[in-house]
Order: structure tokens, then C-alpha cells, then sequence
């Protein structure tokens, strides 16, 4: 098992609980399906475990789940606290929604908060920079300047940051920054499937399935950098539960915003399309035994490393326009 998220690349941590799992504070696990995911307390995404490693864990998780009296359990999901300080989830048959709002509302909402402090910086530099000279100072050009700041501090974020790569057809790569990401588009390819236009510097890229499948999951998640309210959770959710799930969302998307960069889609439909890439991409995962996990994960170490040599302190004096579409 992996001592680092697959996604944010921090430590999960080390619990005492669970002999065949000594690792994660925050255990998810689905007994009927053989499933069993580590949280990641930093970014509350959930890291599938190895195929091979999960069987006596997850009989361990359920022996201790039945066996604590701290717990909270609906029909279908259950919450539990160990007296190791070790949570678990356990997952029973949930309806689709419930268990989607179990497993991604949290990193949504965690998301959101973080931003807060870039809101109000962004904010309060902008009000200052353009009410100083006049010495106007009124709600109704705040609320504005408070939006724009927003997009200000996050242009940083937009602009140069490194997601992931592609070939270059000469045995090189072309690295996929944010900048890029905002102006994409998922588009049929003419037989009932999809590819991604990436605008790089030498110009649009189309990228077709696998390759694209491997791509979605990373620009989806810088597409909602920003995270959400549960309210808008909730809404990605019911898109979801009335189009469907994985592969099929993608493939609405690119029926009925196929003329629409990915910057321009619906907060909830950008929502929607990171949940879709997560399980389209965890299903192919765990049919393929957790060689495309692995293949990202290895793939993500190397992009961190690209961007852990780019400066820190970022540039908020420019930037696309990145409020909600």
C-alpha cells in the first residue's frame, strides 16, 4: 500500500487499528464489493487499496466496525470511531447519491475553505489598489472587487502550474499546464466517443481514449480547485443521478457542450465531471487490477516534481477570468 495520497502526494498516516492496513487514519470500506480505500486527510480524496492487500483488512474493518459502540449507521453507509482514534466508513448498499455525497462532498467543501483566505486576499488588494485614488468605498463596488480579487489570487493557479503531460510524438512530452486546462474542450469524435482539445503553445491537440481517460481526472480536479458549498454538491449530484455516471457523463458532455472550453461549463457540471472521471477511472482501475492508478500515480510524482521547482509566491497582477461559468 502506498504511504502517500495518489492525488496530493501527502502522508496518510499510520494507525494501530488495523494489523493489514497500518496505514491511513480514515479506512473506507465496501464488504459486498471487496473494496477498501484509504482517506487522505488533506485532501479527503480516497486512495483504492491493492487488490491483493485488502482481503484481511477488510475483515479486520468489519470485525472492528461491529465491534465499537461509537458509531453512526443509516441504511446504507455507516460512521465509526475506534478507540485508536481511527475512523471507518463502511459501505453497505447506498443509493448512488448518498454514496457519492459521502465520498466527495467532504473534499468539495475542504476545498472551498482553503480558498477562503486567497478570496479575501485577492479581495482586499484590489479594493485597495482602485478605491485608494478615489477614496470611494461603497457596497456596491466591494461586492465586484471582491469577486475580481478572487480571480486575481487565483490566476496564479491558472496560468503556469504543471497537471500532467502528454507525448510529443518524438519521444519527449508536452507538459499540460492549468492555463490549458480552462480552455479545453471534451468533444464527440464521430463514433459515439470522445477525445479532449488541448490548446498548447504549438497549437490544438486532440487527444483520443485511452490517453484522454488518463488526462480528465487531473484537469478535472484543477477545473474545481476552488471546491464548493454542499448546495452545489448537491446539484452536481442530481445532474449525476439523471444522466448517469463514469463514462456516460463524459459522453454528455461532449454531445451537449461540445462548443464549450471546460473554464465555461456550470460550477455543478464541473463538479459533476470530476466525480464522473473518478469512478469511470477507479472502475478501469480495479478491472485492470490497479495498473492505471499505479501508471498515474508514478506519473503524478513526476509532474510534483516540476512543480515543486516553480516559485512559490504567486502572481496575482494578471490572469484569465476564472469565476463560476
Amino acid at each position: 500500500m502506498y504511504s502517500t495520497c495518489l492525488f496530493c502526494h501527502s502522508k496518510l498516516g499510520r494507525n494501530e487499528a488495523i494489523e493489514h492496513l497500518p496505514v491511513g487514519r480514515r479506512l473506507a470500506f465496501d464488504p459486498l464489493r471487496g473494496r477498501l480505500w484509504v482517506v487522505c486527510g488533506r485532501c479527503a480524496r480516497w486512495n483504492l487499496t491493492p487488490f491483493d492487500e485488502r482481503w484481511e483488512a477488510l475483515e479486520e474493518c468489519e470485525k472492528a466496525f461491529r465491534g465499537t459502540q461509537r458509531r453512526f449507521s443509516t441504511e446504507n453507509i455507516g460512521l465509526a470511531r475506534l478507540r485508536e482514534g481511527v475512523e471507518l466508513v463502511r459501505i453497505g448498499k447506498p443509493h448512488r447519491p448518498e454514496f457519492a455525497g459521502w465520498r466527495y462532498g467532504d473534499e468539495f467543501v475542504r476545498r472551498n475553505r482553503r480558498m477562503l483566505p486567497f478570496m479575501l486576499l485577492g479581495g482586499s488588494l484590489s479594493a485597495a489598489v482602485i478605491l485608494m485614488p478615489t477614496g470611494v468605498a461603497t457596497l456596491g463596488f466591494t461586492v465586484p472587487l471582491l469577486v475580481g480579487g478572487y480571480n486575481t489570487a487565483l490566476a496564479y493557479y491558472a496560468k503556469g502550474r504543471p497537471i500532467t503531460s502528454i507525448p510529443d510524438g518524438e519521444g519527449g512530452t508536452r507538459v499540460v499546464r492549468a492555463k490549458h486546462v480552462w480552455r479545453s474542450k471534451l468533444q464527440g469524435d464521430g463514433h459515439g466517443g470522445w477525445v479532449l482539445r488541448l490548446p498548447l503553445r504549438q497549437g490544438t491537440v486532440s487527444v483520443a481514449r485511452p490517453a484522454a481517460d488518463r488526462l480528465l481526472l487531473p484537469m478535472a480536479a484543477r477545473l474545481n480547485m476552488a471546491g464548493a458549498r454542499r448546495g452545489r454538491v448537491r446539484d452536481a449530484l442530481v445532474e449525476l443521478d439523471m444522466i448517469g455516471y463514469g463514462d456516460r457523463y463524459m459522453e454528455h458532455v461532449a454531445t451537449v457542450h461540445r462548443s464549450s472550453k471546460l473554464g465555461q461549463l456550470p460550477r455543478y457540471a464541473r463538479l459533476a465531471l470530476e466525480m464522473a472521471a473518478h469512478e469511470a477511472e477507479e472502475s478501469r482501475a480495479i478491472q485492470g487490477d490497479l495498473s492505471t492508478l499505479e501508471a498515474a500515480w508514478r506519473e503524478a510524482e513526476e509532474i510534483a516534481a516540476i512543480a515543486d521547482r516553480l516559485p512559490e509566491v504567486p502572481d496575482v497582477t494578471n490572469g484569465p477570468d476564472i469565476a463560476d461559468a
